[in-house]
């Protein structure tokens, strides 16, 4: 695997000339460098903290880092529009209960009705998509329900079609269950929200994943009660099992996924 961190920033004349010393090419102005974790840049990575710039870290894995892993925690896969009503973020108030929900930290949220979409996808060989801002929902084609999500025991939700109020007919929603064992991020960055005082951890995957304190019932799908993200935004990390994972990649279907910590096993 590579760890690697994105840097922005408005760089200087003197910043550019170091960076340049290093082998790094820097844009004049406000841009952005990639600088990939190792002995011969800890270096650059250091200077980079003493100038005060933030960096974003991400993983870049291979082949045998998922092979080891028996659980993965989903990132992201195809993002198709917005919930809807999107004017003033509205899909808020239509369709979760916002009765324990915090503004500030975006955490509290639960889901009350059904997610509703501007028109029918164009599945084509996609059969999965998440909406823009919710990251913690997956949506699916009938023909991937039927014969591959329905077999391991996972729920359905509607998904309904903007003004007309009909359900789709060929758009689900995955029922996607809680478990209750902690993720063992002991060392992993969070921030308490100023308002409502609930932890919220990073969503920046550096290495594998953590994995859970104890093993969890082998569920193929669930999600874990921690929130992730930063600013207004929290969301439940989706974790899939590797046998689902594989079915998926059969497929033909590009999903992003972090390997969870090859020590942890399923229960």
């Amino acid at each position: 695997m590579k760890v690697i961190y994105v840097i922005y920033n408005e760089w200087s004349k003197e910043q550019r000339e170091v960076l340049s010393l290093a082998g790094i090419s820097v844009e004049s102005g406000f841009s952005r460098i990639e600088v990939e974790e190792n002995e011969k840049n800890r270096p650059i990575l250091d200077l980079i903290d003493q100038w005060g710039i933030r960096k974003s870290v991400g993983t870049l894995y291979d082949k045998k880092d998922l092979d080891k892993s028996e659980l993965f925690a989903f990132i992201g896969v195809w993002e198709y529009g917005y919930p809807q009503p999107e004017d003033d973020f509205g899909y808020m108030n239509v369709t979760y209960n916002l009765m324990d929900y915090c503004k500030e930290c975006g955490i509290g949220a639960v889901q009350k009705a059904p997610f509703q979409i501007k028109k029918q996808p164009q599945w084509g060989k996609k059969f999965l998509f998440e909406l823009n801002w919710v990251m913690d929902e997956i949506f699916v084609s009938r023909e991937a329900y039927d014969h591959l999500f329905k077999k391991y025991g996972i729920s359905r939700r509607p998904v309904l079609l903007y003004r007309k109020n009909v359900e789709l007919d060929d758009t689900f929603q995955l029922d996607i269950p809680f478990v209750e064992v902690p993720l063992d991020l002991k060392d992993h960055p969070f921030e308490e929200c100023k308002v409502c005082g609930r932890k919220k951890y990073n969503p920046q995957v550096k290495g594998y994943f953590p994995g859970f304190t104890k093993a969890v019932t082998p569920l193929a799908i669930f999600k874990s009660r921690e929130y992730f993200g930063s600013g207004g935004q929290a969301f439940n990390r989706i974790f899939i099992v590797k046998e689902l994972f594989e079915e998926i990649k059969k497929k033909g279907v590009r999903i992003n996924v972090a390997p969870v910590d090859p020590v942890y096993r399923i229960g």
